[in-house]
């Protein structure tokens, strides 16, 4: 996860994206992807045989919400990060850039080729509607957004590519609290099914709460990004070699083994049937469940029970 929190006292607030693990991604560098007057983050997602992937999350509040100076602060700075992320692409940096997030600008009309119409030229819009046309950008999602009493009223919710042809489809689905109605109902229903087959119960809730960190990206200190697992590897391993003492010399460990290899002899007069007689050995042996896994000898308990 990619994140990006509100620095104010509000409650809420925030942009994230989240990339799955077998995928590479990395957090971008650029000066100007990093702004804070707006709710953004930025990552970059690693492609096979291409140059990466500029992914974006924007967030733009309302503007009838916010004072006029925060609205237009707020503007320009998604402006110079829309221009940015375009220049990256044009400089080859990365092979297209996707934007996405809620913009709130339901007083922008779209085109048929994705370009911003704006209805009033003197909307507070203006200034984000002519970077996107600026950027070369170009708006993909057809059909209305934000929901009231149950029907979507108004296109807000935006996606932002420099390569359409690049994009098969674009879904529009329920509101979240449709989700979340249908996932408690999953949920309460699994339960009840759980007294039968609890088995399904802990898959799901192994699959649900499950997280697994990996490390996509790691800054050298040239400042450049290494997203190859071996060259990783090989950046962690210099670091920890370089912070501790010089390899152990060839004849202290030959000195170390001798001295192991003497007091590892057994004593004639030690009998393990002495501490672990037989008998306890086959009552721990009949106890075995014969549905558990293979210990660390790699033998299964069913032959042994």
């Amino acid at each position: 996860i990619f994140r990006s929190d509100r620095h104010s006292s509000s409650k809420g607030g925030g942009v994230c994206i989240y990339v799955r693990d077998d995928i590479c991604g990395f957090e971008t560098s650029d000066s100007d992807l990093l702004g804070t007057d707006c709710e953004q983050v930025w990552v970059g997602i690693k492609l096979k045989a291409d140059l990466p992937l500029l992914v974006g999350c924007v967030y733009r509040q309302p503007p009838q919400l916010v004072d006029k100076d925060f609205i237009i602060k707020t503007d320009h700075s998604i402006a110079k990060s829309l221009e940015a992320a375009s220049r990256l692409v044009q400089s080859k940096s990365f092979s297209a850039v996707v934007v996405m997030g809620d913009f709130n600008m339901s007083e922008i009309e779209w085109d048929e080729n994705g370009s911003p119409v704006l209805v009033n030229v003197s909307s507070q819009s203006a200034i984000v509607s002519d970077a996107i046309s600026s950027s070369s950008l170009v708006q993909i999602v057809n059909g209305n957004t934000f929901m009231n009493d149950g029907q979507p009223i108004s296109l807000l919710d935006l996606i932002l590519v420099s390569n359409p042809n690049q994009v098969s489809e674009v879904e529009i689905g329920p509101p979240l609290y449709i989700v979340k109605q249908r996932i408690i109902d999953f949920e309460f229903k699994l339960a009840q099914e759980s007294k039968e087959n609890p088995k399904k119960l802990y898959s799901y809730m192994n699959r649900r709460f499950s997280t697994r960190e990996t490390i996509a990206a790691i800054m050298e200190r040239n400042g450049l990004f290494v997203t190859e697992k071996a060259s990783i590897c090989n950046t962690f391993n210099e670091f920890f070699h370089s912070v501790f003492d010089e390899p152990t010399s060839s004849s202290k460990i030959k000195h170390a083994k001798e001295i192991f290899l003497a007091r590892s002899e057994p004593d004639p007069a030690f009998s393990v049937k002495d501490i672990v007689p037989p008998e306890k050995v086959l009552i721990k042996l009949k106890k075995l469940c014969s549905d558990k896994t293979a210990g660390i000898d790699q033998i299964a308990t069913h032959p042994l029970k």
